[in-house]
């Protein structure tokens, strides 16, 4: 269970462990709408997904003493997601990130131990006892629930990697710290602070040795990816 002192990641707002004597009733329903990350503004990426975001989003940096990133930038407003319409629907023909996908499943930590429990947000629209596929059957998973899990697991080993890759990418000296002011078609102005973004002309300037440690890592998809999605800030300016 979370607690008052805990940072609830975002778009979650009451994760709970799952539990098969507790949730034996729990049932989720299929996802209709994207109204649960309509107020998110970005979403971090695993390194996996950054070429196929990077043609829908502007992919940046995460700026702050913990780990470094990928994160897609879904709007410019501090609670506006620019690709979910009124209706709740998902801009067509966009990526939608893992992040996004996985809701309202997440993996998170024991209090007072590193291990991962797969948890619910018993506040999301889809979870309750009435409709939708049940999440155990008696003490095992369900179908439903083994796909939350599946689903979860891939996510957090990918994680894990990417955060590698930043920190790979940070210690090259490739990051530089960004602020950006854009205008939109009527005239008002929005300000975008705290990330980062690869400076090219360090990249073109490397050295062989860390340019083939970040090549053997995979690194360079996810900075070209990063460097070409520059050209999409205009999708988020509506």
């Amino acid at each position: 269970m979370t607690t008052a002192t805990q940072t609830l990641p975002p778009l979650y707002k009451k994760p709970e462990p799952l539990v098969a004597a507790t949730h034996k009733t729990l049932k989720i329903a299929p996802i209709g709408n994207f109204n649960f990350a309509r107020h998110t503004n970005s979403a971090i990426l695993t390194m996996t997904e950054v070429p196929a975001a990077a043609m829908s989003y502007p992919v940046v940096f995460s700026q702050g003493d913990g780990d470094i990133l990928p994160v897609a930038v879904l709007g410019l407003g501090q609670n506006k997601n620019a690709f979910v319409d009124s209706d709740g629907g998902w801009r067509a023909n966009t990526y939608i990130p893992a992040y996004i996908r996985r809701y309202p499943f997440i993996f998170m930590e024991t209090p007072d131990s590193d291990v991962l429990t797969l948890c619910v947000d018993m506040e999301a629209d889809v979870i309750g006892t009435k409709k939708g596929a049940l999440i155990f059957d008696g003490e095992k998973p369900a179908v439903a629930g083994s796909k939350a899990l599946e689903f979860c697991n891939t996510f957090n080993q990918e994680l894990v990697a990417t955060k590698a890759l930043g920190k790979l990418i940070a210690e090259a000296g490739l990051l530089d710290d960004k602020e950006a002011t854009f205008t939109a078609a009527d005239g008002k102005k929005t300000g975008l602070k705290g990330f980062r973004v690869i400076d090219e002309e360090r990249l073109n300037a490397l050295d062989e040795t860390p340019f083939l440690a970040l090549r053997k890592a995979g690194a360079l998809s996810v900075i070209y990816s990063h460097l070409l999605s520059m050209r999409s800030w205009n999708n988020v300016l509506v």
